[in-house]
């Protein structure tokens, strides 16, 4: 059996011909309830064989089987419907959302490599979910509602990884780890516990708005510094405000002066390219942001030492997001804003060396934005592209765009389709969206509602974030039978229920990862 997961199962179409099942959402109860299935129909001497097993899982309605669903399509190549192909199998199967994030403390003790990784730290998940509401961003709107671990419960997991693994830095995180509603005081508790040890605190990238005094502070306590990434996304206010990011250059500006003053001399800016409704001046805004905030260290510090990386990729829009009607940006015009941008940053020779400058081109990104938007048909274009021999195509070395557009042509030549249709079209209201049976709990005139208040007077229709104001009515809640769990729970981590702990942590030598 092979059995799909993660993010990308939101859109298992291009997959759906090399799928058996797929499960949606959260995989901690989900994979309780496959394995119980499997065992039982082992137990009952596997009735129906192989597509036995398959109707008792997609019969649940939690778990998709793609070969149980045809798929008709109109004469100019969009979908007519994809409706159930036997009895029992449900029109639409709905995502798996856990609700108690404390019952499932893991990992406990997860595998040490004993190569140094890219990662060589310990995570700890604080929270899952985010309401923030960023147009283009699918991991927020699919993961909703937020869902905290509780201070305490993050304190013992700290200690128990940290112990297990002797790893020197716990990264805590979630899709925006700033906004746990006590991440001040985990912050300081943690800080506390392991003072005097070698062992420091880090977060993932930081919502420039979420930044803080308390946060830097914590987060250097011990003299390590990691590097400090915020994503702005969008070079200018109006940029930001199409794809309801809502933080304005002095956000910005007042974070990265906190920042530098605080002991840390460089931070990454990570924005997007080919945004919908976005102009060459969107982009080259980017370059008089990274100046100003290089200015800024060195004004805040009095230090000639500032960096400031600017990594920018091209935007591909996402399933189960207001963006998923959206044409994605044609690969030669970001190529030609990516080169603008990099002149105006080398241009300034006061402060063009001290800002860095990384970007990925936009043919890498048409082809994610096929395997994003597609449906069955993709299946073909992917078969042909591996029989052509591609192979580990996220690296830039081994990639080759003609050999995906040549797979195209050959996969898709008796479609009225090819890969501009998948990628630089426009979706209308009315048309069938691959995805559109698996059901993510957003509502669809709620998602196509808020990409018309983006591309309608430059974004002027902000939506804030719904943990702090009244419902917006996005469907998840009510649709899923669930609800928003925060804080703050007035507990803090109490260091002598660690101590046990703490005092194999604090044998590591200093500078040793374990």
């Amino acid at each position: 059996m092979v059995i799909g997961g993660g993010h990308a199962a939101f859109n298992p179409e291009p997959l759906a011909d090399f799928l058996d099942a797929v499960v949606l959402g959260d995989g901690e109860e989900a994979v309780l309830l496959v394995t119980s299935l499997v065992r039982a129909w082992k137990q009952a001497g596997c009735p129906g064989g192989r597509d036995g097993l398959l109707e008792s899982l997609a019969a649940t309605g939690s778990v998709y089987v793609p070969r149980f669903y045809d798929v008709t399509y109109l004469p100019d190549g969009r979908i007519g419907s994809v409706l159930p192909s036997r009895p029992g199998v449900p029109r639409s199967v709905r995502k798996h959302t856990l609700m108690d994030l404390d019952a499932w403390p893991y990992p406990k003790a997860p595998v040490v490599p004993v190569a140094e990784t890219v990662h060589e730290r310990f995570s700890v998940e604080i929270f899952r979910g985010c309401t923030r509401g960023c147009r283009f961003c699918q991991a927020g709107m699919i993961t909703r509602p937020v869902r905290e671990r509780s201070i305490t419960t993050v304190g013992s997991m700290v200690a128990a990884g940290v112990a297990a693994t002797g790893f020197a830095e716990v990264g805590l995180l979630s899709l925006s780890s700033a906004d746990h509603s006590e991440i001040n005081e985990i912050a300081v508790d943690l800080a506390d516990c392991y003072e005097g040890t070698n062992t420091g605190l880090s977060l993932p990238s930081t919502r420039v708005d979420a930044f803080n005094v308390t946060l830097a502070d914590e987060l250097s306590r011990n003299g390590r510094r990691s590097g400090l990434t915020f994503a702005p996304e969008g070079g200018s206010e109006r940029m930001r405000k199409v794809i309801n990011k809502m933080v304005t250059e002095d956000d910005l500006i007042r974070t990265v002066t906190t920042a530098y003053s605080s002991g840390w001399r460089q931070v990454k800016l990570y924005f997007m390219c080919g945004l919908p409704t976005e102009t060459d001046e969107d982009v080259l805004a980017v370059a008089s942001l990274a100046r100003r905030v290089i200015e800024t260290g060195r004004a805040a510090t009095g230090r000639k030492d500032i960096r400031c990386t600017v990594s920018i990729g091209g935007f591909v829009p996402k399933p189960h997001t207001p963006f998923q009607w959206a044409a994605q940006c044609a690969p030669d015009v970001v190529d030609a804003r990516l080169k603008a941008l990099g002149g105006a940053l080398r241009a300034d020779r006061a402060y063009g060396k001290s800002i860095g400058y990384r970007y990925h081109e936009g043919e890498p990104s048409l082809v994610e934005g096929l395997l994003s938007r597609g449906d069955r048909r993709v299946g073909g274009v992917i078969l042909a592209a591996w029989r052509d021999g591609a192979r580990f195509d996220g690296w830039s070395e081994y990639f080759s765009f003609a050999r995906w557009a040549a797979a195209c042509e050959t996969a898709l030549s008796d479609w009225p389709v090819d890969l501009a249709w998948y990628t630089t079209r426009e979706r209308d209201y009315d048309e069938v969206l691959p995805w559109d049976h698996l059901d993510s709990g957003l509502d669809r005139d709620w998602l196509w509602q808020d990409w018309q208040s983006a591309i309608a007077a430059d974004g002027a229709g902000e939506v804030e974030d719904c943990r702090w104001t009244p419902c917006y009515e996005c469907g998840v809640c009510s649709a899923m039978g669930t609800d928003i769990q925060a804080g703050p729970t007035g507990e803090r981590i109490n260091p002598e229920r660690l101590l046990p702990v703490l005092s194999v942590t604090g044998s590591v030598a200093p500078g040793q990862g374990r």
